[in-house]
């Protein structure tokens, strides 16, 4: 037997083995009725993450990557439902990064971490965003409603926990070490962001 003679056998032996696994995999969608997964989709880029039903057990999963959590959170279906998921890694595309801003209270928010989970153009994250919030009335976890101004972020940063936003913002902040002078600072930056 030459190389030649051997190098034939063993593209026949893969190709008919290939071709055995195909048809496996034809008899296994038909009997098991189980689809393949494909990256070609018409769905649409979306910005909400949603369940939507399409028959009682026939069920289209929009989810949403935001940060460390996933939206919707918490998804229910009946057992033996056939489930579409879709994933989208940001609610939307979002303008062209704009220069960073040159305010010493961005600075101060930046080199503290505060970004890391406030965002300052409205986009939603672990806390709050920072864009519009001061002079907005917020719920308090203990029920009470609060009007977020100076004093509110200036205790806030002093006493991060202190008065906890209700909802999805109830995790603990973490306390900083920021001078009375770098406070006012964030608190005039904070007051800029509409």
């Amino acid at each position: 037997m030459t190389v030649t003679q051997l190098e034939k056998r063993i593209i026949w032996i893969s190709l008919a083995f290939a071709l055995v696994l195909l048809g496996l995999s034809a008899l296994a969608i038909n009997l098991f009725h189980v689809g393949l997964p494909t990256c070609l989709t018409d769905i649409k880029p979306f910005q909400k993450g949603e369940l939507i039903t399409h028959s009682p057990t026939h069920y289209e999963l929009h989810y949403v990557a935001r940060m460390w959590k996933f939206e919707p959170e918490n998804v229910t279906v009946p057992a033996g439902s056939i489930v579409d998921i879709y994933l989208s890694a940001s609610a939307k595309p979002g303008p062209p990064p704009a220069a960073e801003p040159t305010h010493p209270g961005y600075k101060l928010l930046d080199a503290n971490t505060c970004l890391t989970c406030h965002s300052i153009d409205g986009q939603p994250g672990i806390g709050p965003t920072l864009k519009g919030i001061h002079g907005r009335t917020q719920k308090l976890a203990d029920g009470s409603t609060v009007t977020v101004d100076s004093a509110f972020i200036r205790e806030k940063i002093l006493h991060p926990n202190a008065k906890i936003i209700a909802g999805r913002f109830e995790q603990e902040m973490p306390k900083t070490d920021l001078t009375r002078e770098e406070i006012e600072e964030i608190v005039e930056y904070i007051q800029t962001l509409k």
